[in-house]
């Protein structure tokens, strides 16, 4: 008996140091048009919360298709005139194993009627502009990668042409890496997360040489902007009674697809929001999953969410979708907490992920507004189950000035 107590006790201890020592990997978007009410900047990055950083967005001329800087804070006074760019890159000094990448693309850019991204795929001349450019751009600026974010080809043609862009942009990194006696940059894709988005845009075992990771935006699932029904921003699993064509809008649902169809575990992030997506109810007396609803009064940032805990609203948690959602009022709203964090890590760990991101770093608590001693309750939660950081033996790089901002509910 005390023999098989200490197999067992054995067992766990090394069973929960080798998931710490799988060398999980847990990126962070760090964005540079998050909005004024936010004021997220580098310098309040604490050492260790993030593996990599990936910084959103980087961008290219639509005529000749060169990647140019979309650094939009260089003249920042109060830091001497540094952009962005080396600010982030600076946070390496005090981070020795962090990495950062210059994710290209976003959702706005990859929805310009223009369609950049289908014509610069197009052509080996217009890629190759673009990739030259692009090598040049972080090398000088000091970033570790390229992050592709083309939010979606679309058709066999584009399909083609972003495997295209994905094995020129790998062969040239490799070239560049032997001429200059440098470490490759690492190559990544933000991929979609819905069965068409997948299956429409992509040719998953032929990207498989050509990518270090693909991170599967696993959220969005549903908003008010294309539904008028309420529905989870990110579920980790299907509900019995979701309507037909939600039953695979699910996080386990899209890492399933994507490790079947060819890519493999190793190679998939899976993506964890610190957002919210909400609606306005049309009748505060359904406030059932699925119930009517159009656009919100305001916006879903963590620190938001809290706001409106803390003024009352009723917190209801999903056994099915293993998620949390709220009412406040006629505010119906799908989020993320330290809870379902968890569950979905635990999830994640089992299923031999490589890792997990987050989207994005300014709308997590980063000032401890929710509860005063805990700064970043979300991105913690990802380093310690991940990566075994304890997030409270460190400290910002530099103290800045707390920033002005309200999260206040009307």
């Amino acid at each position: 008996m005390v023999y098989a107590l200490i197999f067992v006790i054995v067992f766990v201890c090394t069973f929960s140091s080798a998931e710490l020592n799988r060398n999980f990997i847990y990126p962070c978007y760090f964005c540079n048009y998050q909005s004024a009410s936010a004021n997220y900047t580098p310098e309040q990055y604490i050492p260790g919360l993030c593996t990599h950083i990936f910084y959103a967005f980087g961008i290219f001329n639509e005529t000749t298709f060169e990647a140019i800087s979309s650094d939009l804070h260089i003249d920042y006074s109060d830091h001497g005139g540094l952009g962005f760019y080396e600010r982030v890159n600076n946070l390496k000094i005090h981070d020795k194993k962090l990495k950062t990448s210059l994710s290209f693309g976003g959702w706005g850019f990859s929805q310009e009627t223009s369609k950049p991204f289908s014509k610069m795929s197009s052509t080996i001349a217009n890629r190759k502009n673009f990739i030259d450019t692009a090598i040049k751009l972080v090398r000088k600026n000091g970033f570790d990668g390229i992050d592709i974010d083309w939010e979606f080809p679309n058709g066999t043609i584009e399909k083609d042409n972003f495997i295209s862009l994905l094995k020129e942009l790998y062969e040239a990194t490799l070239v560049e890496s032997r001429e200059n006696n440098r470490e490759r940059l690492l190559i990544t894709a933000a991929v979609g997360q819905t069965r068409e988005s997948i299956k429409n845009a992509y040719k998953i075992p032929e990207m498989v040489p050509y990518v270090d990771y693909v991170g599967v935006m696993t959220y969005e699932y549903h908003n008010s902007i294309v539904q008028n029904y309420t529905g989870f921003n990110s579920p980790l699993f299907p509900r019995k009674d979701d309507f037909k064509n939600d039953t695979k809008k699910n996080i386990a649902y899209a890492g399933k697809y994507w490790a079947d169809h060819g890519m493999p575990k190793s190679k998939i992030l899976i993506g964890f929001p610190t957002f919210a997506n909400g609606w306005t109810l049309d009748d505060t007396n359904k406030t059932y999953v699925g119930a009517p609803g159009k656009a919100p009064h305001i916006g879903g940032s963590y620190p938001q969410i809290c706001d409106m805990l803390s003024k009352g609203a009723t917190r209801k948690f999903d056994d099915e979708a293993k998620v949390p959602y709220l009412i406040y009022k006629d505010q119906w709203f799908s989020f993320d907490d330290v809870d379902s964090y968890k569950i979905k890590l635990k999830w994640l760990k089992r299923q031999k992920y490589a890792g997990a991101f987050i989207w994005a770093m300014d709308s997590d608590d980063f000032l401890g507004r929710c509860n005063r001693t805990i700064r970043y309750p979300l991105q913690r939660t990802i380093a310690k189950e991940l990566g075994g950081f304890d997030i409270n033996k460190h400290k910002s790089i530099k103290t800045n000035k707390t920033p002005k901002i309200s999260y206040r509910v009307v």
